[in-house]
């Protein structure tokens, strides 16, 4: 595993076995959430803005199953954070369907410098094991970001977002594309204890309501850690403001 960040594009390399043919091909579902994550700005962190981040695929099994027990994508890739490698090692992990994965390997076409932008093998393993190893936020949203309710028991999260003018039903589409991207950066992410979260689309989807210019989403089950997670909507928040619509205000109750 060798990656460096940079703001320009490279190619990543990204290769997976698994311990012999999966029932239900998911590789394929892997991949796309995780370009959905970069696109959506959920992969550069402090150190690349939200709208920077980019990744295309080149080749490899994206809108159909693939076959067999090995998978190899090239994808294209700009200002993605190396932490965010942790999350696609999390992702990946699931290409298994219940086998587990034997190999997995990244190798961008940036050649490694010693810098914190570097990322080896030894760094990835050790934060596999570490609570705390996710994206962090972006410091300059552009707009207030506050702390909400999460509920009597801390499990349940809220999502609060003052438009900077009238929703309509284009933004209204795009805003709850957003609130369901948020369960898809961080389905994998550990709770505040260390351990991964079991994913439930009955408990976790959320339920949606809006006035004029205000837009709400209420998540019924959310035990993802709290600062990791916030993180992770304060940076898609980023990129909706710079690309989508104006925020106003965001209160994130996570």
């Amino acid at each position: 595993m060798a990656y460096r960040a940079s703001p320009e594009p490279q190619e990543l390399s990204v290769d997976v076995t698994v311990a012999g043919v999966p029932e239900t091909q998911l590789a394929h579902f892997m991949m796309r959430t995780l370009l959905d994550a970069i696109n959506g700005g959920a992969a550069g962190g402090s150190l690349f803005h939200p709208a920077a981040g980019s990744a295309a695929l080149l080749r490899g099994p994206l809108d159909e199953a693939p076959t067999g027990s090995s998978y190899a994508w090239v994808v294209r890739v700009a200002a993605v954070a190396p932490v965010f490698l942790r999350t696609c090692v999390d992702q990946l992990a699931l290409c298994g369907a219940g086998k587990p994965v034997t190999s997995l390997t990244f190798r961008g076409s940036v050649p490694l410098d010693g810098s914190p932008l570097s990322i080896t093998d030894r760094q990835v393993r050790a934060m596999l094991t570490d609570p705390t190893a996710y994206v962090d936020a972006w410091p300059a949203p552009g707009f207030p970001v506050r702390d909400g309710d999460r509920g009597a028991d801390d499990v349940e999260a809220t999502l609060r977002l003052e438009m900077g003018s009238r929703i309509t039903s284009p933004v209204r589409a795009r805003l709850e594309d957003l609130a369901i991207g948020w369960i898809n950066v961080v389905h994998r992410y550990a709770d505040n204890h260390g351990r991964y979260v079991t994913f439930n689309p009955q408990k976790t989807l959320p339920r949606f309501g809006q006035s004029k210019t205000e837009f709400r989403a209420y998540y019924p089950e959310f035990r993802w850690a709290s600062g990791p997670a916030r993180a992770a909507m304060i940076n898609m928040l980023t990129r909706f403001h710079h690309e989508v619509a104006p925020i106003a205000a965001a209160e994130i109750g996570a």
